[in-house]
């Protein structure tokens, strides 16, 4: 007792001393707390940042990947062309031994075709439709998987023999025709005849409806028999 002034209460000194280590427990335990929840926080954020990158970094080589697919499973990888005397392209006449020499350990398909535009009309004219044209073999159409891998309605029976093309879902649609159905192709090059220069056109029956799911292609691609 001798270090307390006997005038003075010394359970309010010792309540005094009691509160205040208390708030300094407080204190750390805050502090701590304050430090935890920043270092959670932090953590929660780069986790979210990294795997936000992960998912968009999937899914965009994935969508690569099927952009990719999409755009070689219908075209070819080369062109080769015989450059003629005006060096402009020309017909390759032996085309079965061009194509054979092509082909090695490198190559796993090569196949004969014609390319160009025309369009494409039913009877009476009523539709007009540009469209994009190829001449290939049944084998040269089976080999391109995406196009053989998605024909929704008919088959290729008889296509390097017969009449038929190939059109895609959308250009059906737009033409209001269906399988079986006869369209008009009309070729940009013209022939002379006594009233004068005529587009060239033939006439095709539907043999089959393919659709990839791309639009350009599903819109704008036909597929007529090589010989043809």
């Amino acid at each position: 007792r001798g270090f307390f002034n006997p005038s003075r209460n010394d359970s309010n000194v010792l309540i005094l001393l009691s509160l205040d280590s208390s708030a300094s427990t407080l204190k750390k335990f805050t502090h701590l707390l304050t430090s935890n929840s920043f270092f959670l926080t932090s953590f929660f954020v780069i986790f979210l940042s990294v795997f936000t990158l992960i998912v968009t970094i999937c899914v965009m080589e994935g969508f690569k990947e099927e952009f990719k697919n999409n755009i070689i499973g219908i075209r070819p990888h080369v062109k080769v062309y015989f450059l003629g005397n005006s060096g402009k392209p020309e017909l390759i006449n032996d085309y079965k031994s061009a194509a054979s020499t092509i082909k090695g350990s490198e190559v796993l398909f090569a196949s004969e075709g014609i390319a160009g535009e025309g369009m494409v009309t039913i009877k009476g004219g009523s539709k007009l439709q540009g469209v994009i044209i190829s001449g290939i073999t049944k084998e040269g159409f089976l080999n391109r998987k995406l196009l053989a891998n998605n024909i929704t309605k008919g088959d290729l029976e008889g296509f390097n023999e017969g009449e038929d093309i190939i059109i895609g879902s959308e250009l059906a649609f737009l033409m209001g025709v269906k399988k079986g159905d006869i369209i008009n192709l009309i070729s940009p090059k013209t022939r002379s005849t006594a009233f004068g220069s005529i587009p060239i056109h033939k006439t095709f029956r539907i043999a089959a409806i393919f659709h990839v799911g791309i639009y350009f292609y599903d819109s704008s691609f036909v597929f007529i028999p090589f010989k043809t």
